[in-house]
């Protein structure tokens, strides 16, 4: 897949090409690693996607582990506030995916 003779850039963009394949498939376990690996390498899309793909494979405690990992410009984007609320939601913490629910939306107007 990647190659030792691949520059840097090129193998983010091969990762970046999978990552997009495998995301249209819905192959969301396969789709983690190569995540993981972007977010790696720099990619704070690729990071900010890591917690929304652990929701979809119901590891909801990653979910919010790898939310730490998202840059804070990016972790205030609704898309990202709606995975953190989606994973305290399913571990049980309704008020709480509330409040970070509402919360998002404010700041989305502002």
């Amino acid at each position: 897949m990647v190659t030792s003779q691949m520059d840097s850039e090129q193998a983010r963009s091969v990762m970046q090409t999978l990552l997009a394949n495998l995301l249209e498939q819905q192959q969301w376990a396969l789709a983690m690693p190569v995540a993981h690996w972007l977010a790696a390498n720099g990619d704070d899309l690729a990071c900010a996607l890591c917690p929304q793909l652990h929701n979809y494979l119901d590891e909801y405690e990653l979910s919010l582990e790898a939310l730490s990992a998202v840059p804070i410009a990016l972790r205030r984007r609704l898309v990202v506030r709606r995975a953190e609320a989606s994973a305290l939601y399913a571990l049980g913490y309704h008020q709480l995916a509330r409040d970070v629910l509402l919360s998002s939306a404010t700041e989305e107007l502002l």
